[in-house]
């Protein structure tokens, strides 16, 4: 019996016996102390033979002074030897907190390792001593408080005969897990062995625990081998893992490697009783390597001091079973061609082959039959679609059986199986799965464990328990039956696709293999989204083999796949064309880019796989033609203008004049659709001396993918007729089945009179821009524009914000000027030549920006010289602190200088107009002057200059051209835009207007839009026009002809009136603004006939003369036939009698006078 000896100054009573293991041989007890010096602990080797006194001698060592029964003490195997005291930094280390015997360092003697868990500064350490205390080597830990030697265990883990070491640290936590998850516990297996000292112990195996606050490690203890596969197995305790923290044991078994990397087996306490009350702190101990039923296996013992209870669980037998399945071919291949198998289903000859799985089993204390369930499967790497059936149960793959076998005898099954026709895959083997389980003979129990006497084997889970062989298909690949293709693959197709093109988009493929047959062949093509695959086609004279395409989408990332041959034998070729059309009517894209790859089952040769591979970037383009039609209703007109009243004196629309509807149509007949385009529409509305012509009476009605500005409709506030205005006339002519109305904001038209003189017209706009309600809107989009750098939708939109008016007043932060403005025309003789002049002042005031204006006109009527032509404009502009100037014909500006016609100070002019990165830019106050004179015949210089400013940013436009009034054509524009603000001396420009080529539609070459008249521009956006029927745009202008400045114009002769639509696409798909300008223009025209008047017959000169020498011939012919008859010769009477007398009338005179 041992006593305890009288504890040393620095030992407390407590401090003894905390720890006590026996060697293995028996020839030695070692006594963990812990409490030793200050806690620093201690150890002794004592031998268990000898009796010392309780309490030793003063001031001296246990061990002192005893005896020893049938020994002699003074040899050091019958002494007592102990570890000794080391400085105070090694207090609190907790020396001989846990102990485990061993051979350590395979010296055939027993050893000792001792767990020091607050050792090394926390580490924890193990220190391996001999059996008397002499060191040996020590361990550390890895982590700070894991308490690394808590537990010591000892087992031959990989069964090379010596001592593997398992140590527990408990308190280990995983570094980076979230807070809470820690004391989750580590045990570390060291395996002795190695072939140099320092290899010794290098081998270590780590298993972590499962849970948070588990203590896994906590209790270690060996098992021996339990499966008596001659491997060491050992238990760990985690006493409060768990899913309720009742505690968990678990068994790991070894293996030639070392331990298993899962556990062999859990054991829980929730599964110990069938109801509460469950054990707690299941697993703090443990005590194992004991056969306690004499079934040859080792028990284990399992404390849960919580619950005052100890469970043991006995080892059940474990069966050992040899099996295998293999088909019985040495060369394990297979030939499709060689069919010896025939099917009773059909009698079709296939090929097959014999299958033969083989079972036996031995191990201790197991009875002399067992049954097995034995499940077969064939083709498992195909289970889907399998190649290999049994030939006793056709058309079947799996097969279930249960055999009885034998203590130590083997077993054997056979089977036939055979292939099915048609195999697509050649390449994976056929594989066969064999399984097996032992059969219970119990009846089925609830999942509790329950004590019971006789304990049913178990089938030994470490052998392989699924049995599989496979063979292979035979091939044309040589003796090694590893084929090598080299596949070559060649795409042509097109390099620019336009879209909307009726032809689909067609790739045509052609693959051929330059070497051993390529089985499962196919060609991959990987597709734009917004492409639609159509069709494929195979080409060629002779087609060997079908071949069949999956349309891409978006389950197989729009990868389109074609079978092309199973095999794809030597310098076999496919051809093939793949035909696709647009998914949808617009795309976002630029290009369509395909990429493809061909590959087969069995790899290319080495160096080959270049030709494999390939991509293609179609261009996409468009084809666009833009036509404008249109139609006035009527065309034709008479009226009356004694019936209409002026428009000072009207009070409805019908007593302005005759009605009259514009309706322009725009289409696409190419299969391209035009993404943006702009419409201006002119429209005569004055003539040059104020009075109104073309009253127009409401918005616009649009159809189609169209809308418009605003427009200055009804200025006069006449009663409108509602069944007119709510009449849709794009209905009643057909164009659309319903109608909106949109609006817009703009000038222009066109003015002819019919009476077959020369006459000369002068050009007159009258034009001010300012900031409309629209731009917010624009400025909206603008910001949603994609960033791609181009900006021209962007300057198209903002351009749309003008409002024409003839007469305006803005806010300038600017200095007073005056300006003149006089304009001239001449024409032939019979003609009259109308003057009209303009004069304004605008005063501004800073910085409080005030703003006043005012206007004056006057005509007047000259006579000019016949057959001349002569036109003049003439604009003077005075600055403050300077005085005025001319410019020349052609309009020259000069910058830098101070004059009073120059422009002084900084302001960009459109430089970085366009370029994204540069639209945001400062400039500084100015002050400018525009110029310009022209006489010159008959070439005339004719210019405009706009202007506005106020608190937001404003927009201005100046038209610059050459004008002929003898071949009456522009010959020569120039257009440019400029931005300000008024509201600081230094500011900021939000966007300039885009340059003149994409926003302002001028004149084309031959055309100018408006002659002699004022006008109107209506001007309307058009986005997506397609190329069908149904994306045709329509708008329609309802106006009245104001009679009175028709009768006033024309008088009696004929009235041609017309509008004009010129339209330029702004924007195609892809490309953005088309390089080459697409401008088309229409013009719809009106003519008005005065009624005649009512006139007295007029009896024609010639039948005046006519009859004057008729009558005058008749009067001759009478003269002349009284002269025949006589009628001029006088007989006088012959009697006289009667005129003796005189006659003298009451003369009483001298008769001679």
């Amino acid at each position: 019996m041992i006593r305890s000896a009288p504890a040393s100054p620095r030992t407390t009573s407590s401090s003894l016996m905390r720890y006590r293991r026996v060697a293995q041989n028996g020839s030695r007890l070692f006594i963990g102390a812990p409490g030793s010096w200050y806690w620093q602990g201690q150890t002794y080797s004592i031998p268990p033979d000898a009796e010392f006194p309780f309490k030793p001698p003063f001031y001296q060592p246990f061990g002192t002074g005893g005896t020893a029964i049938s020994q002699d003490v003074t040899k050091p195997e019958n002494q007592v030897f102990s570890t000794a005291e080391s400085t105070s930094a090694n207090d609190d280390s907790y020396l001989g907190y846990s102990m485990i015997t061993g051979d350590f360092d395979a010296d055939r003697s027993e050893d000792v390792a001792i767990g020091m868990p607050r050792g090394a500064n926390l580490l924890g350490k193990i220190v391996v001593n001999r059996w008397n205390m002499a060191n040996i080597f020590n361990i550390t830990g890895r982590q700070i408080g894991e308490y690394f030697g808590y537990a010591l265990a000892t087992s031959d883990v990989d069964g090379d005969g010596l001592d593997d070491l398992i140590i527990g640290a408990p308190m280990y936590t995983e570094p980076g897990k979230v807070e809470g998850e820690y004391d989750v516990g580590r045990v570390y297996i060291l395996l002795q062995g190695g072939n140099t000292p320092a290899e010794h112990w290098t081998r270590e195996h780590i298993r972590d625990g499962f849970h948070t606050k588990g203590r896994f490690g906590l209790a270690l203890s060996t098992l021996g081998d339990v499966n008596g596969d001659g491997y060491g197995d050992f238990a760990v305790g985690a006493p409060y893992d768990g899913p309720e923290g009742r505690g968990v044991v678990y068994i790991y078994h070894g293996s030639e490697t070392g331990p298993l990397a899962k556990p062999s087996q859990i054991i829980r306490a929730e599964q110990l009783v069938e109801s509460a009350p469950y054990p707690h702190t299941f697993g703090f101990s443990l005590s194992g390597g004991v056969d306690m039923d004499n079934n040859t296996y080792p028990d284990l013992a399992v404390g849960a001091y919580a619950s005052d209870q100890v469970y043991i669980f006995r080892s059940r037998p474990v069966a050992a079973v040899n099996a295998e399945t293999l088909f019985s071919s040495t060369s394990k291949l297979i030939s499709l061609d060689e069919r010896t198998c025939q099917l009773q289903r059909d009698h079709k000859w296939v090929p097959c082959m014999p299958l033969s799985t083989c079972w036996s089993y031995t191990g201790r204390y197991l009875p002399m039959q067992l049954d097995f369930d034995v499940s077969w499967l064939l083709d498992a790497k195909k289970t889907r679609n399998p190649r290999m059936f049994f030939l006793r149960d056709e058309g079947k793959n799996i097969r279930n059986q249960t055999i009885r076998l034998n203590y130590g005898q083997r077993y054997c099954l056979n089977e036939t199986v055979y292939l099915m026709d048609g195999v697509q895959d050649k390449l994976t083997p056929l594989e066969v799965e064999a399984r097996y389980n032992l059969r219970s003979n119990r009846p089925a129990e609830s999942l509790v464990r329950r004590r019971r006497d006789v304990l049913e084997p178990v089938i030994d889970q470490n052998r392989e328990i699924v049995l599989r062989d496979a063979i292979n298909i035979q091939k044309n690949c040589g003796d090694d039956n590893i084929c090598e293709p080299d596949l070559h693959v060649d795409v042509k197709t097109i390099d620019k696709y336009y879209f909307g093109s009726p032809e689909p988009l067609t790739l045509e493929v052609l693959i051929k293999n330059k070497y051993e047959d390529a089985f499962e062949a196919a060609f991959y093509m990987m597709t734009p989204r917004d492409l639609q695959f159509t069709k494929l086609q195979q080409l060629g004279d002779k087609i060997d083999m079908p071949i069949t395409c999956s349309a891409p989408d978006g389950n197989n990332n729009f990868t389109i796949k074609c079978d092309i041959g199973n095999p794809l034998e030597r310098n076999q070729v496919t051809h093939f064309a793949i035909s696709f059309v647009p998914a949808e009517k617009h795309t976002k894209a630029n290009s369509y880019n395909f990429y493809w790859e061909a590959n087969s089952t069995n790899p290319d040769r080495a160096n080959s796989k270049l030709d494999n591979y390939g991509s293609k970037s179609i261009v996409i383009d468009v084809r666009t033609d833009l036509t404008i039609k249109g139609t006035s209703l009527p065309d034709y007109q008479v009226y009356k203008a004694a019936d209409y009243k002026t428009p000072e004196n009207a009070t409805t629309e019908e007593e302005l004049g005759p009605q009259v509807v514009h309706i322009y149509e725009l289409r696409n007949n190419q299969s391209s659709f035009i993404k943006g385009a702009v419409v201006e529409i002119y429209y005569p509305y004055k003539t040059l001396a104020g009075d109104h012509l073309m009253y127009v009476l409401d918005q616009p009605e649009t159809g189609g993918k169209i809308r418009c500005d605003r427009i200055e409709a009804n200025e006069l506030n006449l009663k409108l007729n509602e069944k007119q205005r709510s009449k849709s006339y794009l209905h009643a002519q057909g164009a659309i089945s319903n109608s909106v109305t949109q609006e817009s904001e703009t000038s222009g038209g066109h003015l002819e009179i019919s009476d077959g003189s020369n006459v000369g017209v002068a050009v007159s706009r009258n034009i001010q821009l300012n900031i409309t309600e629209r731009q917010k809107e624009v400025l909206e989009r603008e910001d949603a524009q994609d960033a791609a750098g181009d900006a021209s939708y962007v300057h198209l939109d903002r351009a749309n914000q003008a409002d024409v008016k003839q007469e305006a007043s803005n806010n300038i932060n600017r200095t007073s000027a005056t300006f003149t403005h006089t304009s001239f025309g001449g024409g032939a003789p019979s003609a009259e030549l109308m003057g009209h002049s303009t004069h304004g002042h605008i005063q501004m005031a800073s910085p409080q920006v005030y703003t006043s204006s005012s206007s004056s006109s006057s005509s007047s009527n000259y006579q000019m010289p016949s057959q001349q032509q002569q036109q003049q404009q003439q604009q003077k502009i005075y600055l403050a602190g300077g005085g005025g100037g001319y410019g020349g014909a052609l309009d020259k500006s000069i910058y830098g200088g101070r004059n009073g016609n120059f422009r002084t100070g900084g302001l960009d002019m459109g430089i970085n107009r366009g370029n994204v990165d540069n639209e945001l830019h400062n400039s500084h106050n100015v002050q400018y002057a525009q110029q310009q004179q022209q006489q010159q015949q008959p070439v005339v210089h004719h210019r405009v200059t706009y202007s506005s400013s106020g608190n937001r940013p404003y927009f201005g436009r100046e038209n610059e051209g050459i004008y002929d009034g003898n071949n009456q054509q522009q010959n020569a524009q120039d257009w440019s835009t400029s931005s300000s603000s008024s509201s600081s001396s230094s500011h900021r420009f939000r966007r300039e207007l885009p340059t003149p080529e994409e926003l302002r539609l001028d004149e084309s070459n031959n055309t100018a839009p408006c002659q002699g008249i004022n006008c109107r521009v209506l001007r309307c956006y058009v986005e997506n026009l397609g190329y069908e029927d149904a994306d045709a745009a329509f708008v329609a202008i309802r106006a009245r002809m104001v009679a009175k400045t028709m009768e006033k114009v024309a008088f009696n002769a004929p009235l041609n009136v017309s509008t004009q639509a010129i339209a330029k696409v702004t924007q195609l798909p892809f490309i953005g603004q088309p390089k080459l300008e697409i401008k088309k223009s229409h013009e719809i025209f009106y003519k008005a006939q005065p009624e005649p008047l009512q006139v007295p017959d007029v009896v024609p000169l010639w039948a005046v003369v006519l009859s004057a020498c008729a009558g005058a011939l008749i009067f001759l012919l009478l003269v002349l036939l009284l002269y025949k008859c006589g009628f001029f010769k006088r007989n006088r009477p012959t009697d006289h009698s009667q005129e003796r007398q005189p006659l003298r009338n009451g003369y009483h005179g001298d008769e001679h006078l």
